[in-house]
């Protein structure tokens, strides 16, 4: 059985999904709650299997030269992320984790940065953006139920970051998926470049300057393309649009986190799926 198998039975045992649990409560200086425990240590096998994703796509996609230097960075990381997995148990002080998190994290993004060189396509580009996402996720959780301001700013930056990428995604996935017959696909194709483009513009707010009252106002842009997304996602068919879907899924899950952890007032837009 080839690891990338293993991996993927670990993460189907573990339940990894996209359902919207309520946050798990935690100490400032302990990840002491089992559900928030849980939680990290599902991010820490998700990014251990794109990891290895990736190892396999450059062994298939790269030549000897190159591949050996990207193989053996993931390979590191690999390293790191088991030992940072290893490192999770009930009553682990944060400030450890963290710092095993950060140096596990700089190699991770060391290794992006070496395969971005490459100026990768397709298979290769899309692990290394599965790797990110993953990489966002795990921080997500690993910085839930710590109040400070500084692990504030960096969750909100990171899910900017995620959130933007996942619209893009979303977008270009439309695109593709939707026949032209599909009433309405014109409008929701349009009102996910909007929603896209609200997204960028919001990531670029919170890097341009970190202030939480202008940031909650800035949000509203990206309130409001969602809403309108949302109306249109209502009509599809679920059943022909399964990764479509999913992916939507995907984006509002982050989408719910920037909410709460912006501090929201009010209603939030929801996805709604048809069944």
């Amino acid at each position: 059985m080839s690891r990338t198998i293993r991996y993927f039975l670990i993460l189907l045992a573990a339940g990894l999904g996209t359902a919207h649990a309520e946050e798990p409560k935690s100490s400032p200086k302990k990840p002491s709650d089992q559900k928030h425990l849980s939680d990290i240590q599902d991010g820490a096998r998700l990014l251990l299997f794109e990891v290895n994703r990736l190892q396999e796509e450059v062994i298939g996609e790269l030549s000897a030269a190159k591949e050996r230097d990207i193989y053996h960075r993931a390979d590191a990381v690999l390293d790191e992320l088991q030992q940072f997995h290893k490192a999770l148990k009930p009553g682990m002080a944060r400030e450890p984790l963290y710092k095993k998190y950060d140096e596990m994290d700089r190699k991770l993004h060391e290794l992006v940065e070496a395969v971005r060189a490459l100026r990768p396509k397709g298979a290769l580009q899309r692990a290394v953006e599965r790797i990110e996402f993953a990489d966002q996720m795990l921080h997500y959780s690993l910085s839930q139920g710590d109040p400070s301001e500084g692990k504030g700013r960096q969750v909100v930056e990171r899910q900017a970051q995620a959130l933007t990428t996942a619209a893009q995604q979303l977008y270009q996935t439309a695109q593709y998926a939707l026949a032209k017959e599909v009433p309405g696909r014109a409008g929701l194709e349009q009102d996910l470049k909007k929603f896209a483009a609200a997204a960028e513009a919001f990531r670029k707010s919170v890097k341009e300057r970190y202030n939480l009252p202008q940031l909650q106002t800035d949000f509203a842009a990206v309130n409001k393309a969602w809403l309108e997304v949302t109306r249109g996602m209502r009509s599809l068919p679920a059943r022909v649009n399964v990764f479509l879907l999913r992916s939507a899924e995907k984006v509002d899950a982050i989408h719910e986190r920037l909410h709460r952890q912006l501090g929201i007032k009010g209603e939030r837009p929801t996805l709604v799926i048809s069944t």
